[in-house]
């Protein structure tokens, strides 16, 4: 497939990936993140995020996350081999960012890139990973789409369709991610901001309106406050 249709964010980091794939692990808030994204086929793609202050030495950056796969490796008694600057990776990111390429192969294979934004300070190293015997064509056209941070104060939120820019002072407190339902709730000192997606609207709001039905489903949290209808 070669079409990236479908927007993924958590926590300012964001990439396109086809219809089909689901947001399946995300992080809490903290100086550290994770998400991934995966197929019905076995594919998946996983971003980790850490933030660094001051200089930041790429290299020694992936030594280290080679130290790790090779552990992990050696743990489920795998060999692996890895690799530097695949070609189905070439320019797959900008040159300003001082990115590393790799890929990487043992009882899974995957293609990655490593680098540093100078700008919102986080070292990211993300994957397309798959079966030995998966295409990985579309690690490309994913991993090209990766931003590491919003844009202008926002951060860009993508979840089972739910997508919003939230502002970047506003944390996420509590999320829900369910079939039929997410919710992300996020604080910013006293003030709080709330989305929610529920599915199955036509089961839902049978023999009701959206306005009944909601008041129901948030009864005890809207009985603590006093409020009014606009319609």
């Amino acid at each position: 497939m070669s079409r990236v249709p479908s927007l993924i964010g958590w926590r300012g980091v964001s990439l396109r990936v086809p219809e089909e794939w689901t947001l399946t692990k995300v992080s809490n808030e903290g100086p550290n993140g994770y998400l991934r994204a995966d197929s019905l086929e076995g594919t998946f793609v996983q971003v980790r995020w850490s933030e660094k202050k001051g200089l930041v030495s790429i290299p020694d950056s992936f030594d280290n996350y080679v130290r790790d796969l090779k552990k992990t490796a050696k743990k489920q008694r795998h060999e692996i081999e890895i690799k530097m600057k695949p070609r189905a990776l070439a320019g797959v990111r900008r040159t300003a960012d001082a990115p590393m390429t790799y890929s990487w192969s043992s009882d899974q294979k995957a293609l990655g890139l490593i680098y540093h934004c100078g700008e919102c300070r986080r070292l990211v190293i993300a994957e397309g990973v798959g079966p030995l015997d998966a295409d990985l064509g579309i690690a490309a056209p994913i991993l090209s789409s990766l931003q590491e941070h919003g844009e202008g104060g926002w951060n860009t939120w993508g979840v089972h369709g739910l997508n919003a820019l939230v502002p970047a002072d506003f944390q996420l407190e509590k999320h829900t991610l369910v079939t039929g339902h997410v919710m992300l709730r996020f604080r910013s000192r006293s003030r709080m901001l709330l989305l929610q997606q529920w599915g199955l609207a036509n089961v839902a709001l049978k023999g009701t309106d959206v306005a009944e039905w909601y008041e129901y489903q948030e009864r005890n949290r809207l009985g603590r406050f006093t409020y009014r209808r606009d319609r």
